[in-house]
């Protein structure tokens, strides 16, 4: 097994339940717990992060006031002392051998890799998933056509080398959504290059309400709108991405005749008119954003 020492960071604002479920997958990890440092940063939380992180003693408490959960990341990586960073969400549960796999994934790749995404599996609450369930399952987290496809991971299941980092530098902390996607592109272009794990893997909750679906897309919308505002423009907000908005949503379908997922004809009819249906509701909260109408978005 490695000797390499590795950081976990993980960002967190107001998640206490689920960062516990992920720091106890953590302390059940098959890679050795001496050669491996979790770094939990409380992104201004009004839960109390701090008592749940000292439940784990590999696990260190930091804080970082700044809104966005790549803010968050980048306070932990000023000290970091470890041949490898590993990153993931509060609301992620690595499995057994994450570290193991992915660590291997590493040193058994050519040292122009500098960084190894992993799975990302989404899991029902009960054996028959509900729509709002099938619908984060067929559309969330494919990571294997986002690294070969669109050569970037999410930072879910992100592992990186440390002289990737340095020569790439940090996360950009100007951005509120696709930090991940901007920091991966950049480590490219320093001549690295990004490679898929599949025996790395981390599990996620799929979303199981309206609710918690809507809120996913006010904040991801939200962030690529501060993102258009403040850093570059996104096609998202102009004439020709609000038009592409209103269009039938043969992208979801066409994901969901790709899914690894066992769907009724009933079923796949409901998901088709909830795409759409949510597919307008992101036209419409564009809108807002672009006219005033609606200034805040949720948080990180």
């Amino acid at each position: 097994m490695s000797s390499s020492k590795v950081a976990v960071i993980i960002p967190v604002f107001n998640d206490t339940k689920r960062l516990k479920l992920c720091l106890t997958a953590l302390s059940q990890q098959t890679y050795p717990t001496e050669l491996f440092d979790v770094l939990v940063v409380d992104n201004n939380s009004s839960e109390d992060i701090k008592s749940v992180v000292q439940e784990f003693p590999f696990a260190q408490y930091l804080f970082e006031a700044k809104p966005g959960s790549y803010a968050a990341r980048n306070r932990a990586l000023e000290n970091i002392d470890a041949d490898f960073i590993a990153f993931t969400d509060s609301d992620c549960i690595p499995q057994p051998n994450w570290l193991e796999a992915s660590i291997h994934c590493l040193h058994s790749a050519s040292e122009t890799v500098g960084a190894v995404g992993g799975k990302v599996v989404l899991f029902a609450e009960n054996e028959r998933p509900n729509l709002c369930e099938y619908y984060d399952m067929v559309t969330g987290f494919n990571q294997q056509s986002y690294i070969l496809k669109d050569r970037f991971s999410v930072t879910a299941n992100l592992i990186i080398r440390r002289i990737a980092l340095e020569k790439t530098g940090p996360f950009n902390d100007q951005l509120m959504s696709s930090g991940d996607k901007d920091w991966c592109l950049r480590m490219q272009q320093s001549d690295f290059e990004l490679a898929y794990c599949e025996k790395s893997q981390v599990a996620h909750p799929a979303r199981h309400s309206i609710k918690q679906i809507k809120t996913k897309l006010r904040r991801l919308f939200g962030g690529f709108y501060h993102n258009h505002k403040h850093v570059k423009k996104d096609r998202l907000f102009q004439p020709l991405g609000l038009l592409e908005a209103a269009m039938p949503p043969m992208k979801n379908i066409r994901q969901m005749q790709q899914a690894d997922i066992k769907l009724s004809a009933i079923t796949k009819v409901k998901l088709i008119g909830f795409f759409y249906y949510l597919k307008l509701y992101t036209l419409f909260f564009r809108l807002g954003l672009i006219f005033g109408l609606i200034n805040t978005t949720e948080r990180l």
